[in-house]
This record gives C-alpha cells, sequence and structure tokens, in this order.
C-alpha cells in the first residue's frame, strides 16, 4: 500500500491520497436498499459482450427515484437497470409514478465538469437484480425506505468543519472493491459526534459506515445552474482496522469523542 500525493491544478493545495493497490481485493461490503416513486426514466449507455465471435448488446436505463424523508422532503436518486429486467413493463418510460424497491450498490465514477474546470466524482446506484414494484407506497416505512452499508478504506484526508450554529461535519472519501479488479470512491458526509470519531481516520483506514444515500442541490458563482450531488449521510461511523502504514501511529482513542459526547 502506497501513499502518493494527488495532482491537483496549480490553484489548489496538494492533498495526500490514499491508493488502493490492484494485488489487494479485500472483502469489503457496498450495500443499499431503496423505496420510492419513480419519477422519469431514460437511455443511460450500453455495454457490448462478446462471446467468441458473437457480440450482444445490452442496454441500461436511469431512473430517477423520490425517496422520503422524514422531515417530508425527498431524495431524487439515480438508479441504473438493465434492459433484461424491463421486459415485463414495455417501455421503461412505464414504470414512472410506481413505486418501487431497488437492491444493489453505490457505483461512481468520475467525468470533467466545466462549470468548475474539474474533475467530480458521480454517484449513481446500480441494481444487478433490478426492481421490486411495491403493491403501497408505504410497504416500505422510512426508517428502511433508504439504507447503507459500507466498508472501505479512507482515501482522502478527512476534512474536519464548524459551522456557523456549531454544526459539527467531517467529509471522508472511501473505496470499496468490487469484482474485476475495480472501485468506487465514495464521498461521505458525518454529523456531530460521528464527524468528531471521523475526524481522527488516518488514510487507508479500513472503516464502517451505515448510513442514508442523499441528495444535494447547490449553485456557486461560477456555475451557470445548479448542481445535484449525491452522497452518503452517515448515522454509524467505526474504525475496523488501522491502516497498516499507520499502526505504530500515535492517534486519539477513536471513541472517545463519541463517549464524552454522548
Amino acid at each position: 500500500m502506497s501513499f502518493l500525493a494527488g495532482a491537483k491544478p496549480s490553484h489548489e493545495k496538494t492533498e495526500r491520497i490514499f491508493i488502493m493497490p490492484d494485488y489487494e481485493i479485500e472483502e469489503l461490503t457496498n450495500e443499499i436498499s431503496i423505496a420510492g416513486a419513480v419519477v422519469s426514466a431514460g437511455y443511460s449507455h450500453s455495454v457490448m459482450h462478446r462471446f467468441g465471435k458473437t457480440e450482444r448488446e445490452e442496454k441500461f436505463y436511469k431512473f430517477d427515484i423520490a425517496v422520503p424523508r422524514r422531515s417530508d422532503t425527498e431524495d431524487v436518486l439515480p438508479v441504473v437497470i438493465s434492459e433484461r429486467f424491463l421486459d415485463d413493463v414495455g417501455q421503461p418510460s412505464d414504470l414512472i409514478g410506481k413505486s418501487v424497491q431497488v437492491n444493489g450498490d453505490i457505483r461512481t465514477y468520475r467525468a470533467y465538469d466545466p462549470a468548475t474546470d474539474r474533475r467530480l466524482v458521480n454517484v449513481y446506484i446500480f441494481a444487478p437484480w433490478g426492481y421490486r414494484i411495491l403493491s403501497d407506497e408505504n410497504e416500505v416505512s422510512i426508517e428502511e425506505n433508504n439504507a447503507v452499508m459500507l466498508k472501505g478504506r479512507v482515501v482522502r484526508e478527512p476534512k474536519f468543519r464548524e459551522t456557523r450554529t456549531g454544526r459539527l461535519i467531517t467529509d471522508l472519501m472511501i473505496s470499496s472493491n468490487r469484482r474485476f479488479r475495480r472501485g468506487d470512491t465514495i464521498p461521505i458526509v458525518c454529523w456531530g459526534p460521528d464527524a468528531k470519531v471521523a475526524k481522527n481516520f488516518k488514510l487507508g483506514d479500513l472503516v464502517s459506515i451505515d448510513g442514508r444515500f442523499q441528495s444535494r442541490t447547490f449553485q456557486s458563482s461560477k456555475m451557470d445552474s445548479p448542481r445535484t450531488v449525491y452522497e452518503v449521510s452517515a448515522v454509524n461511523v467505526r474504525l475496523e482496522e488501522n491502516s497498516p502504514a499507520s499502526k505504530n501511529d500515535e492517534r486519539p482513542e477513536d471513541n472517545a469523542d463519541r463517549e464524552q459526547s454522548a
């Protein structure tokens, strides 16, 4: 395992990142389950599968699903589903207005954003087993309609801050491997006592996160239109294993801050 300085534009500070080694495929966790109403549907992308001398195209479609929060607001979350699971509905748009439950994992890819002149992490839900149409929109409770379980390595140094109102926040980025030697770098937001725990994490630490997958819309002075980002809002953060490169480092007791705040 190695630590490298990430290449950044000259106007930004250089920050240290943790590189997930290709040869080390760990048993990590990346699971999500959501339930809500489909509000839009459209084509996403295609993948060509080669079987000997033949090729087969598989199409994928993106669905936006509105998932209610307890605060009477909702998160509109992007979900990608293969055409293989859409035979019973005719057109993908036929799912609009229906309440569905989706189980899958959180996936990410980087793409250049001209509005900010940076490569940004794009986040979505991939549903490898399709979806289930709910008989009633209240069949899945709000407590269970958006559940995320992650285990991964910290790949960027935690960023801790306190708002003007005294709210404590720590931003994390963790990487979770999946099949075919691929991994996803997932943004996490920790609050209150969890923020105080997460700020002590080191690069390469193995951590577990329970939370909700949420959307957030913002607009800066450099942007022509609002932008929506997706992140995991943590409700429980745990250190599973210190980074091999930092096991001998002195660090605060990881749960001391949580106990003091209880």
